[in-house]
């Protein structure tokens, strides 16, 4: 028998861990901290679906309130909602406005920011500053928007592993009306309402916006719905 194999694995490597264990020592660890967080922007945000979203480990998500036809929740509304989060055991780290959504634009219940259409557009700027103010003292770090003309383009589902649904684009297969906004110019809109509106403007390409509380934030990109829908 060579014995330097034999030491060097099975039952005698075993034996010798274990030894060295009952020592007080323990063996380095090369394992990274983890950094990431499994996160979801599900709705609604109701008890049911936060023990839902739980089940599967789900501890960070993006809130949806419900704000009565408002364009901005109240800062009581706010925190029920985190509180509801709290008892399931989740941390509500993003809010959601009712509105800039990624939506086809002609789907859109308040589209005046998008098309510039006044007064309307100075309103719904007005209700997305209190919308900030609001989350700022519920104590929610960042809100959530998009600025969409086309929204996600899909064309239907794409059968994925196990019982998962994908989410699908084909230009060949889309509908005439994407084939007909997408062959127009690029909509003109002015970035005043940034301006007036964030207190930090967002990076480009990121829908996202701190409040003035937060000390950082999560950037959620501005097309990430994907994998399985519950």
């Amino acid at each position: 028998m060579n014995r330097r194999p034999f030491f060097a694995s099975g039952p005698a490597a075993a034996l010798a861990m274990r030894t060295k264990m009952s020592s007080g020592t323990t063996p380095p660890s090369s394992s990274l901290p983890v950094l990431m967080k499994l996160g979801d922007q599900t709705s609604p945000s109701n008890e049911t679906h936060f023990k839902y979203l739980a089940r599967y480990g789900v501890r960070n998500v993006c809130g949806y309130p419900d704000t009565q036809g408002r364009l901005y929740a109240t800062v009581d509304e706010l925190k029920r909602l985190v509180d509801l989060a709290d008892k399931c055991g989740i941390s509500v780290d993003c809010m959601a406005p009712p509105f800039l959504q990624s939506s086809h634009i002609d789907h859109e219940n308040h589209p005046a920011i998008m098309l510039a259409q006044s007064p309307e557009r100075d309103r719904d700027i007005e209700s997305l500053q209190t919308m900030i103010r609001n989350c700022a003292q519920a104590g929610v770090p960042s809100i959530k928007y998009n600025m969409s003309i086309l929204g996600v383009l899909r064309v239907g589902g794409t059968p994925g592993r196990g019982d998962a649904m994908y989410s699908t684009w084909k230009l060949a297969e889309a509908h005439p009306e994407h084939l007909a906004l997408l062959g127009v110019p690029r909509v003109r809109w002015h970035r005043a309402h940034l301006d007036n509106t964030a207190p930090n403007p967002p990076v480009r390409r990121r829908s996202i916006l701190t409040t003035p509380r937060s000390r950082s934030v999560a950037a959620y990109p501005a097309e990430c719905s994907w994998g399985p829908a519950p």
